[in-house]
């Protein structure tokens, strides 16, 4: 079943993605992160919630690093306003 938010679509079976004019496979982790923003939008998560609802870890364990690196991956696949953030708020789409 495939998921939207705006111009965004995911097949989360496939992890094919599709951006406006984009298309990419996204890896599993990837597909999961953003599949997570998209059913949850417009809401807007913090790295450590996104630490919690996606990888399954307690908040607070210092890796927000591993979310900024699967966010910047996503954005290199599709472009740099797929995945949006706001300073204090957090990741959303």
């Amino acid at each position: 079943m495939e998921v939207r938010a705006g111009n965004l679509s995911l097949d989360p079976t496939s992890r094919r993605v599709r951006f406006r004019d984009v298309t990419a496979r996204l890896t599993r982790r990837q597909a999961r992160l953003l599949s997570f923003l998209i059913e949850a939008s417009p809401r807007p998560y913090t790295p450590e919630e996104l630490l919690r609802q996606v990888w399954g870890y307690a908040p607070h364990t210092g890796l927000k690093s591993l979310v900024r690196s699967h966010v910047y991956n996503v954005r290199k696949k599709l472009g740099a306003d797929s995945i949006l953030s706001r300073p204090g708020w957090g990741y959303y789409v």
